[in-house]
């Protein structure tokens, strides 16, 4: 990664406690850019600089209340769940408007310029 200015870093329990520390600072002073943790990185003592993006692997025991805490900690911050949940789960979900889904084609056709934007559904 030396050839890309893009600092990545990790944090989680099974780190030392002076790991912790030095990449908590880190966080907070904003030097790396791109943090891949567990749910460590929801701790009271994680202030982000300037958070853009949140990235929950679902697969990796994230629940609800791990998301609602993120959702109100986080108001301005995009978010995107990776999720294995059963399909028929995931179009309910989407037809009573608690989950947007892209239509795979729209986003191909976009891309190619075929079509103006993707459209959630």
């Amino acid at each position: 990664m030396s050839d890309y200015p893009i600092r990545v870093g990790m944090l989680s329990r099974f780190l030392s406690a002076g790991e912790q520390r030095k990449t908590v600072a880190a966080i907070q002073d904003g030097s790396i850019d791109i943090i891949i943790g567990t749910h460590r990185l929801i701790s009271s003592d994680i202030q982000f600089k300037d958070l853009g993006l949140v990235v929950i692997d679902e697969e990796q025991r994230f629940g609800v209340r791990h998301k609602e805490l993120l959702k109100e900690r986080f108001k301005l911050v995009d978010v995107l769940t990776l999720s294995a949940t059963p399909i028929p789960r995931t179009l309910y979900l989407s037809l009573v408007g608690r989950r947007y889904v892209i239509d795979r084609n729209i986003a191909t056709q976009s891309a190619a310029g075929g079509n103006r934007g993707l459209r959630l559904r």
